[in-house]
Order: C-alpha cells, then structure tokens, then sequence
C-alpha cells in the first residue's frame, strides 16, 4: 500500500464529487476528504478550530515576530491602532473561547470585476449562512495564519493569501485596512485596503466564521 506523507492538491472535481456523496448519503456536518489533512464542511470548505487569546495588539506584534512571521508596516500600524477604530477596542477574541472558521476561494466568484469585499461577504453569508460582520474579527486571521503558515495548506489548496474581511481598522492614511496573510514564499502578514469596493484576487481564500 501506498501512503502518502505530504498532503497533495486535491481536484475541484474530486473535491466536488465528494460533498455530493455526502450530500446524496444524507449526512451533515464536518468530514475528511480522502488523501486531505484537514476537515471540511458539507460545502466543501476547509474547516479551520482555534482558541482566542485576546493578546494586546502590541503584543501580538511581538508574538509574531517570535514565531518568524514577517509583519509589514501597515499590518503593524492596524495592530497597533489604538483608537475607538483599533485593533484592541474591536478585534480581540475571548481568551481560550473555541472558535471554528471556513475558508471560501476566491474563485467561487468567478468575475473579476465583481469579486469586491461586499460581493465577497454578502456571497458568503447569504449562500453559505456564515456569520456577517462584525465577524470574523480580525485577531482570527493572526490565529488561523499560525495553524496554515507552514506550507502544507497551500501545497494541499493551492491558495496564495488568506483574508479576513473584518471590519476595516484605520491605519493613519485614508484607506482603512484589513489583514491578509502570504501563503507562497516567506510567511509574511500585511493589511490591504478593505473598503467595500475593493477588488481582490482569485488566487487568494477568505475565512469567515460558522
């Protein structure tokens, strides 16, 4: 018997046959797709559980760094935000409280012209019943980008960023920002502008909260 000790790139047409059988066989809730290290729900989203740890913003600049991620300037100015707008007044999580996220690609919207953040948050929550803002705060992109960092999410998905589109936190300029995390190369998380019109890529995945 073969096994395999590096999880691979699973087709879309496999992915899609699979929550089909799920679907047709009456079943419900998270399941492993074969040759898959992580769960998935009835959609076919990966399913991401974490604990919050309600770290000050400051804090979780230097969390970083200690853990070799590189944060870019405008990811550090959102962070450490400390105004009724800021990252410490509105994204921290409840410490040690279970929180489970799904991650969309980009792609389910296929336009690139429509895929703006609105499109992108109306689309999940209106198709997939996921929770709209003010969740998911941005302190759940930090947690998740931890746990999908280390390559082995985007040898199996293919996606080269993830996003949280959270509601956007001032940085000192006129665009308020979200965070976004780099899945190819250096592990690296930046902020990009987050109003409702902004456009984002295909390539990239977003998570939203269940």
């Amino acid at each position: 018997m073969v096994t395999r000790s590096f999880p691979h790139y699973i087709p879309p047409s496999l992915l899609r046959g699979s929550v089909e059988a799920w679907r047709h066989n009456g079943e419900s809730g998270s399941r492993h797709v074969p040759g898959s290290i992580f769960k998935r729900n009835e959609y076919g989203h990966i399913l991401i559980t974490f604990q919050g740890l309600c770290l000050p913003g400051k804090r979780e600049v230097d969390r970083a760094r200690e853990a070799g991620i590189h944060m870019t300037r405008y990811a550090k100015l959102c962070l450490t935000n400390s105004g009724v707008d800021g990252y410490d007044a509105n994204h921290r999580l409840v410490t040690f409280r279970e929180y489970t996220i799904a991650v969309v690609p980009g792609s389910e919207i296929p336009d690139d012209s429509a895929r703006s953040t609105e499109a992108l948050m109306q689309f999940a929550v209106k198709k997939y019943h996921y929770k709209k803002a003010p969740h998911p705060r941005a302190e759940s992109l930090l947690r998740v980008y931890e746990k999908i960092s280390n390559g082995r999410f985007h040898m199996e998905t293919k996606f080269e960023s993830v996003t949280a589109l959270h509601t956007p936190i001032g940085c000192g300029d006129p665009h308020p920002r979200v965070l976004t995390g780099r899945l190819v190369g250096s592990r690296e998380i930046d902020a990009k502008w987050g109003s409702l019109s902004d456009l984002w890529d295909s390539r990239g995945c977003f998570i939203f909260e269940v």
